[in-house]
């Protein structure tokens, strides 16, 4: 997800003056794509979010939460996910190619967590380890080093660090 998704869009906004200092590329196999999706389910009744292998309800079908019927969205079933990812490749990845001319593509790998593929991408980005991205790892009990929060840490997080002021 996210803007620009053609090359048409991104010269629009390079000619409004919109720039990028780096664009993130994560890489995922489309059928690791369409697994992760087509295995996404959501309770009709409360809206709670289930993968069957990742994060799978307790009882097969049943939300946790309210007792609810478990269903597929349309949108992910792997048919739907094959023909989005279709169009990605058709209309949305040549933008690949636009920003590495501009010298400001970033490609990373995807990682066996989200955490991993977090850390991986602030490393590409050369954002260093902030308090809170620490104790997100770690248990509160290992809070004897704190890490500065740095002006990159504000960009990252899209407001200011806890305590700034």
């Amino acid at each position: 997800d996210g803007v620009p998704r053609t090359i048409a869009q991104a010269e629009a906004m390079e000619q409004a003056g919109i720039s990028f200092d780096a664009v993130v590329a994560i890489e995922i196999p489309d059928e690791k794509i369409v697994a992760r999706m087509g295995g996404r389910r959501v309770c009709e009744s409360c809206g709670a979010s289930y993968h069957i292998v990742n994060i799978p309800p307790k009882t097969e079908g049943v939300c946790d939460v309210c007792g609810g019927k478990l269903v597929q969205r349309k949108d992910d079933n792997p048919e739907t996910v094959r023909d989005r990812l279709a169009v990605y490749h058709k209309e949305t990845e040549p933008l690949k190619g636009f920003y590495e001319a501009r010298g400001i593509l970033k490609t990373v790998e995807d990682q066996p967590t989200v955490a991993g593929t977090t850390q991986a991408i602030l490393r590409e980005l050369g954002v260093t380890e902030c308090a809170h991205h620490f104790h997100r790892q770690h248990p509160p009990r290992r809070r004897q080093k704190r890490y500065a929060h740095g002006p990159s840490c504000q960009g990252v997080h899209g407001r200011r660090p806890p305590g700034a002021r």
